[in-house]
C-alpha cells in the first residue's frame, strides 16, 4: 500500500484511546471496533494470522460504517454477549445503530463477521467503506468477481472472501429509514 492510502485512512479514522474500542470475538479471533464504526483491527482467519484490517496501527485496511452527518458516538454490549451495538446520534436527531458480531462458523479456518444497520429514529444517511488489506497491509484483494446472486468473491492473501458488497474498495452511501434493517457481512 502507498503511504498516501495509509495517510488518508489515518485522517479519516484517527487513533483513539484503547478504552474507546469495542471487542468482538468468537473464540478463534477478535476484532476491535472504533467509535466511528471502523473495524480498526482484525486478524484472519485466526488470532495469530496476519491482519485484514489494521488502521489501529497505521494500516489502510478498514471496514467502516458511519453517519454522513455530524454525530455523537456511543454503544453497548447486548446483555450476556459479545454482540456490540454501535450507536450514533446526529445533529439532525437521527439515531442509527449497527449490530455487530463475529459468529463462530464451526471451522477455525473460517471467519464470519456480521453487521446490521438499524434505523432507530428518523432517516439516516450512512457511509460504508470496505477496504481489506491482507498480511499487515501488504496485499490487496484480487480475483474479484460478482456472482449471479449479487454477492462478491475474491482472494485476500491466502483466503477466499465472500461478501454482499464489492470488497475491492467499496465506498457507498445509503439511506436507512426508521425501522429499516441493512445487512452487511464478510466471510473469508
Amino acid at each position: 500500500m502507498t503511504s498516501q492510502a495509509r495517510l488518508r485512512t489515518a485522517q479519516q479514522f484517527p487513533a483513539h484511546a484503547l478504552r474507546d474500542y469495542a471487542l468482538l470475538a468468537d473464540g478463534e479471533r477478535g476484532a476491535l471496533i472504533g467509535p466511528k464504526g471502523e473495524i480498526a483491527w482484525l486478524c484472519a482467519p485466526r488470532w495469530d494470522s496476519g491482519s485484514v484490517f489494521s488502521s489501529l496501527i497505521g494500516g489502510s485496511g478498514t471496514y467502516a460504517i458511519w453517519p454522513a452527518d455530524r454525530f455523537v458516538w456511543g454503544g453497548y454490549y447486548e446483555p450476556g454477549s459479545l454482540i456490540w451495538r454501535s450507536r450514533w446520534v446526529t445533529d439532525t436527531d437521527v439515531i442509527t445503530e449497527c449490530r455487530e458480531a463475529l459468529a463462530f462458523p464451526g471451522d477455525p479456518h473460517r471467519l464470519v463477521l456480521l453487521r446490521r444497520l438499524i434505523g432507530c429514529s428518523g432517516t439516516g444517511h450512512m457511509q460504508v467503506l470496505l477496504q481489506p488489506r491482507a498480511d499487515y497491509d501488504q496485499r490487496r484483494l484480487r480475483q474479484l468477481r460478482q456472482e449471479p446472486d449479487g454477492s462478491w468473491t475474491g482472494r485476500l492473501g491466502g483466503a477466499d472472501v465472500y461478501t454482499f458488497a464489492n470488497a475491492y474498495q467499496m465506498v457507498e452511501s445509503l439511506r436507512i429509514d426508521y425501522g429499516q434493517l441493512g445487512p452487511f457481512g464478510i466471510h473469508p
